[in-house]
């Protein structure tokens, strides 16, 4: 029996180049996202389109402000937490209605459009437990208060949990057949403390 290897890179600034948007463009509007997809899947024959863009969609929809440079990623212009009364006082966002959160959704609905007829996936993204927290409080706070203050890192995890399976289900209802989730900043830590804050959180997501 003969095995096909399905093709499909993480294609971001290269789709964003390749169609002749800016990246701030391919980031920051959802038809210039699946325009770059679409053409990528046809001048290189992927097997599979994505959402992916940057880690700052469910960030902003929390309430962080976030620059967009013209040929770089987006990026964060402030952390949001800084203690853990800032967490109690973070509010779950509705990703229907923010902005960032629902430019994706849309990109969902306009790729599956495209290729569902053709049985070609399309696969949306969410942050990961420990990404997102690093999102919202910066990477080396969360990672000094996993020994100083876990209680914090906890606390925070569990409630950017609720906007990550929200902004799943929601791209999942959009049409995404395959839910991509990023969470590198656990290569920074210990299997101790991945088993310990990470593991399960991850695993309940969908």
């Amino acid at each position: 029996m003969e095995h096909y290897i399905p093709f499909h890179p993480i294609l971001m600034h290269f789709a964003a180049r390749h169609a002749g948007y800016t990246y701030r463009e391919f980031a920051s509007d959802y038809r210039a996202l699946v325009d770059s997809n679409l053409r990528c899947l046809e001048d290189f024959r992927t097997d599979a389109v994505g959402l992916i863009s940057d880690p700052f969609r469910e960030t902003a929809a929390f309430g962080a402000e976030i620059w967009f440079p013209e040929e770089e990623v987006p990026r964060r212009k402030d952390v949001l937490v800084r203690t853990i009364d800032d967490v109690r006082a973070l509010k779950n966002p509705d990703v229907y209605r923010c902005e960032r959160t629902r430019d994706r959704i849309r990109a969902g609905e306009e790729l599956c459009r495209h290729v569902s007829s053709r049985g070609i996936p399309v696969i949306g993204w969410i942050e990961g437990p420990l990404a997102e927290s690093c999102d919202l409080a910066g990477v080396n706070e969360v990672l000094l208060n996993l020994f100083m203050e876990p209680d914090l890192v906890r606390m925070l995890i569990d409630k950017t949990m609720v906007t990550a399976r929200d902004f799943a289900r929601a791209q999942v209802e959009s049409g995404c057949g395959i839910i991509g989730v990023g969470d590198a900043i656990c290569s920074q830590v210990s299997a101790e403390d991945y088993r310990q804050f990470v593991r399960e959180k991850a695993q309940g997501i969908i």
